[in-house]
């Protein structure tokens, strides 16, 4: 049973885009799986209001400012999941912005409310009255009409893939909260002895509160408590603001991280949980006859289930947007408009690469990284989103010089050097690659994206000029050459120069800590990543520098190594 005897303070939370939010009294924490199946964190802390403004936590104001506060929180939580998810925003038809234009952006959501949840359960109560029926007995049928207007609306909606999988998101994020509430360790089995339901959930608040309308009188009133209760979904809804541990730091990234421990296939399977980081998996789906986007996608979907393709409903949607242009939700719901014969060839063409195991950002030629999509394919390693932990270390540290000079060795795709250009105005960033294939690549990103970067062709530091520079930063190949044979298909279609580090995936470290104090100023920092047992093995490579220390991931893996040159 779990242990109850310490009483944990409150968090919440909130199914966003594609992951979820975990909230504490004073952070929080939002994790989303992007399309190439990567985990990315935002952090950030977050102070009540009442704390700021004392009168603000007076009764009755606190109520009006914790409503408009927790709607824009929640707001500001699905725009930040969208933009870490990399979701572009649909064109709106010509009606629609007429519409905005003349009666505000959110009209089309207005009007859908207006007619669900107000006109169709007055209509219900007019109609019974008609009929003879009392006062009572009709806001009853209004009041029950809401509910299972409501409720039809959600099962409805979870028939979409995405919606289903937020629901499960919404799902993972309850069990997340019962492993804190009893004092668990946040793991699949721990969170598989609780159900996905939560007292607190504030849709479980919101059907509460509209059963309670179905007894007033006063229609306006019960528009008022939906409102009220729509404003209650959530996370922060109810749960009293008290002060989080001093821990929470230390475990936010487990709760957005783990918070995925709701992937699974439904709702209610016994294998809801998993350990491993795999993606949501979908019952099978037949062939349809491919003449819309949705049976093109359906069929597509089919065929890579069957080649043993993860997450087969995102990739055939993301590779169809790319030829089409579409969001990838507004084409799974595409079941009129007739594909041209063009987009169905530059379709089936991706299509067939992938079936062949290529990876996907190869095929869409883009890698989301620290913000910026950036430009891949073939002849460039994929860059990870571990490597965003080790480009952010590597722009504090040139921030720490008015005139910082940064060496990226084996730069690949130039990931890490247009970073740093980018996010340190007046940094002098130099590039080195062995590979002239890769040099191209970067210096395409770098026109692409508008930064300075100088490249350099050839082994290591014999490309490199003579600089002293104040920050080195390498993702050198590390992958010991037997274990190259047994990789990922997709991560065997990378190229295999930027993978191999030798028999134990050392090389290219012991070379670089031999020759990085040259070119390194005095108190100069060196920063590497790492394989996910050698942290150790290069940290006694670095015995000569001084402060060497290791950083970890986003899974609590030691993967960055900082070295500092003796002053």
């Amino acid at each position: 049973m779990p242990n109850q005897s310490q009483k944990p303070v409150d968090i919440g939370g909130q199914a966003v885009l594609e992951g979820v939010m975990m909230k504490g009294p004073d952070a929080i924490a939002i994790t989303v799986r992007r399309p190439d199946k990567t985990m990315v964190v935002d952090y950030k802390k977050s102070e009540p209001l009442s704390k700021k403004h004392k009168w603000m936590g007076l009764p009755i104001i606190r109520g009006a400012v914790n409503m408009v506060n927790m709607l824009v929180m929640g707001m500001t939580t699905l725009e930040t999941s969208a933009k870490m998810l990399g979701t572009e925003e649909e064109e709106p038809t010509k009606f629609e912005k007429w519409l905005a234009a003349k009666l505000g952006k959110s009209i089309d959501k207005v009007l859908l409310s207006v007619g669900l949840f107000i006109v169709l359960p007055s209509l219900a109560e007019k109609g019974m009255l008609s009929l003879g029926a009392s006062g009572t007995v009709a806001t009853l049928i209004g009041g029950l009409t809401k509910v299972l207007i409501l409720i039809a609306y959600m099962i409805f909606c979870g028939m979409v893939p995405d919606v289903r999988r937020t629901f499960q998101y919404h799902g993972a994020e309850h069990k997340t909260v019962y492993c804190h509430e009893h004092n668990l360790p946040l793991t699949p089995k721990n969170a598989q002895q609780f159900t996905t339901l939560h007292p607190r959930c504030g849709t479980a608040f919101l059907l509460i509160v509209m059963l309670i309308s179905i007894g007033e009188q006063n229609r306006e009133d019960s528009a008022l408590a939906g409102l009220a209760a729509a404003a209650s979904d959530h996370p922060s809804a109810g749960r009293r603001n008290a002060r989080m541990r001093h821990h929470f730091h230390e475990r936010r990234a487990v709760w957005a991280a783990e918070g995925r421990a709701a992937y699974g296939r439904r709702l209610g399977d016994s294998d809801l949980l998993r350990a491993e980081r795999a993606g949501l998996r979908f019952p099978a789906e037949g062939r349809g006859q491919a003449v819309n986007p949705r049976a093109l996608l359906k069929a597509t979907a089919s065929a890579f289930r069957n080649a043993g393709i993860p997450d087969p409903e995102v990739d055939a949607a993301l590779l169809l947007s790319h030829v089409t242009g579409q969001p990838p939700l507004s084409l799974r719901l595409d079941m009129t408009t007739v594909l041209s014969d063009d987009v169905l060839t530059r379709f089936d063409a991706l299509v067939s690469r992938r079936l062949t195991r290529q990876p996907l950002q190869y095929l869409l030629n883009t890698q989301p990284f620290l913000g910026r999509d950036f430009y891949v394919d073939e002849r460039v390693l994929i860059p990870r989103p571990e490597t965003e932990l080790l480009a952010e270390r590597a722009i504090a540290a040139l921030r720490e010089h008015p005139h910082p000079v940064a060496l990226d060795l084996c730069c690949g795709n130039g990931a890490l050097a247009v970073s740093m250009a980018l996010e340190v105005p007046g940094a002098q960033v130099h590039a080195a690659d062995l590979s002239p294939d890769a040099l191209a690549v970067t210096a395409k990103n770098a026109e692409l994206l508008g930064a300075s970067v100088t490249l350099h062709q050839g082994d290591l530091f014999a490309a490199v000029p003579e600089i002293a520079f104040d920050v080195i930063v390498s993702n050198p190949p590390y992958i010991p050459s037997a274990d190259c044979l047994t990789l990922q298909e997709e991560v065997r279609r990378e190229p295999m120069m930027a993978l191999d580090g030798g028999a134990d995936g050392l090389n290219f470290y012991r070379r670089i800590a031999s020759d990085a104090p040259k070119f390194l100023r005095p108190g100069g920092v060196l920063l590497l990543e790492v394989g996910f047992d050698q942290a150790e093995a290069v940290m006694a490579l670095l015995a000569d520098f001084a402060d060497v220390r290791a950083h970890e991931d986003y899974q609590h893996i030691p993967r960055m190594i900082e070295a500092r040159k003796h002053v």
